[in-house]
């Protein structure tokens, strides 16, 4: 009898915890607008983990299709009641106004400059613009690898500290490298029909190609036909007060953090 009390007892703490724990590993992703399928899902929560792990962070994906209040409020507090570290960022998709935002937490906020996090948006934003999702977040995760491990270093991607995407160095050889061998193929062909064409003989004046008599200038007028305005552009101080970094807010909860965000 006693067994078969304890086997009801497990049984029952299984029932209860297991869900629990698998609820408490899926809440990286709450996708309350219903943007992402669930193999998109896996994959993304995938790389969410082997992030964390990496940084010892918290990364949040939340969407929804509307908010009551601002972004940053909304995203700020979801954070901050939802249990998650103190380390972390949180990205929120809006669907009622087509907008983005990150929040940033704990050592987050410094690896994540302002210039960062706009920079991060507006390489995400056209892929959310084309109703691409997952390929947004995929591309999110992709930046936010890149950013953290600057970060790591102690020199975070800022103004005066830009990012430069990855693949830029292997589209400027590929680039070059089909300009050469355009050049090359061009320079070529066009040596071959120069010597194709060499079968007259350069004469010293312009008479030699006139016929007696057929050309002669017999009245010149000058006439005004138009004018050519060049106008340059004065550039506008466009300095800005920030000279980099990440500014800070305190949420409701009294937490600080940093952020920004965009539309789509």
């Amino acid at each position: 009898m006693k067994k078969i009390v304890l086997s009801f007892v497990f049984f029952l703490l299984v029932s209860f915890v297991c869900p629990v724990f698998a609820q408490a590993q899926s809440e990286r992703i709450i996708d309350n607008a219903g943007l992402l399928s669930s193999s998109e899902e896996a994959e993304l929560a995938d790389l969410i983990s082997g992030l964390e792990k990496k940084y010892g962070v918290n990364l949040v994906l939340l969407t929804e299709n509307r908010i009551s209040g601002t972004a940053v409020t909304y995203a700020d507090d979801y954070y901050d009641e939802h249990g998650y570290s103190q380390d972390g960022v949180l990205l929120l998709i809006n669907m009622q106004r087509r907008e983005w935002y990150i929040s940033t937490a704990g050592k987050c906020i410094g690896w994540l400059t302002d210039y960062g996090i706009q920079k991060i948006g507006d390489m995400m934003a056209p892929s959310f613009s084309d109703g691409e999702y997952a390929d947004g977040f995929f591309l999110y995760l992709d930046c936010l690898d890149q950013f953290f491990k600057q970060g790591e270093k102690g020199a975070p991607y800022d103004v005066n500290h830009v990012y430069k995407h990855r693949t830029a160095f292997g589209f400027t050889i590929i680039f070059f490298g089909s300009l050469l061998v355009g050049l090359l193929v061009a320079f070529l062909v066009l040596s071959a029909m120069k010597r194709k064409m060499k079968t007259a003989v350069l004469q010293p004046a312009a008479n030699e190609y006139l016929k007696d008599r057929q050309f002669q200038i017999t009245d010149h007028h000058d006439r005004f036909l138009y004018s050519t305005v060049t106008k340059t552009e004065i550039p506008r101080d466009t300095d800005t007060s920030s000279g980099g970094g990440s500014s800070t807010h305190t949420s409701s909860s009294g937490s600080s953090h940093g952020g920004g965000g965009g539309h789509f």
